[in-house]
Order: structure tokens, then C-alpha cells, then sequence
């Protein structure tokens, strides 16, 4: 008890809840991702559906139509919000070459996207299955 008298702004982010802002920033920053060998097929499509991610990210931040990061968040990891002490384990971005719909893993807090050649076949295939997620009573 004495030490957390003595370092309370310490332990204030991990004893005290306070919601994180869910920003298109927040939630790329908070995926781990691997690509592919450089200079191979795979690597330059990873890199095309990396910057479709992004770009969907911003969109779907101020957007009041269609699915909401929080709803991203949800599918990927089951949370609507940030914890303040993190996520375990650490969320991952998958790349996912055989299903033309994202899938979320909430137990292992990863979100495999699908390797798609348009931005609007992605924004479209991403909005779908996060939409039309059977799970945790989002819709």
C-alpha cells in the first residue's frame, strides 16, 4: 500500500480506467504485421492491401454509415474499446490468400484481411464481414 501511495501516477493508468480515443492512427499503430520475402509477388500485394487497410481505416473513422473502428475492433479482439493496460497478446494483421472476406480471431486478437486487387473490392469485402459477423451481439 505504501508504495502505491508513494508512485500513484504510476500506477494510475493501470488502477484507474480512462477510455483511449479509438482513431484510425490508434488502431493501425495497435496491429503487428509481417510481409513477405522482399522483391517476391507476395510482398508487393501485401504492400498494395497494407496501404488499402489504412486507407479503410481513415474512412471508416468518421463514418456514420457502414461498420465503425470500434466494430473493427469488436470483430478482431471482442473488446468495443481499448483496456487501459493493453492488449494480450498483442494484435496481429494477417494476410489472408484464400477468402475474399476478413476474419477475426478474438482469442488470439488477430484480423486476417484478404488479398483483393481494387480499394473497393476490399472496402466492400471488409465492410460485408464485419457487418455480417455472427458474434458478440454487434448487430
Amino acid at each position: 500500500m505504501q508504495a502505491l501511495e508513494q508512485h500513484a501516477s504510476l500506477f494510475k493508468d493501470f488502477m484507474c480506467s480512462s477510455e483511449i480515443t479509438l482513431t484510425s492512427q490508434t488502431v493501425e499503430n495497435l496491429f503487428e504485421f509481417h510481409l513477405s520475402a522482399p522483391g517476391s509477388t507476395r510482398r508487393q500485394d501485401e504492400t498494395r492491401v497494407l496501404g488499402f487497410w489504412i486507407d479503410y481505416l481513415i474512412e471508416i473513422q468518421g463514418s456514420e454509415i457502414g461498420p465503425s473502428l470500434a466494430d473493427l475492433l469488436m470483430f478482431a479482439t471482442g473488446l468495443k474499446s481499448l483496456p487501459p493496460a493493453g492488449l494480450n497478446p498483442k494484435p496481429q494483421l494477417v494476410f489472408n490468400w484464400t477468402s475474399r472476406f476478413p476474419q477475426g480471431r478474438t482469442c488470439a486478437n488477430t484480423i486476417e484481411i484478404p488479398i483483393l486487387q481494387t480499394y473497393e473490392m476490399f472496402q466492400d469485402s471488409m465492410s460485408f464481414g464485419i457487418q455480417n459477423c455472427p458474434g458478440f451481439g454487434m448487430y
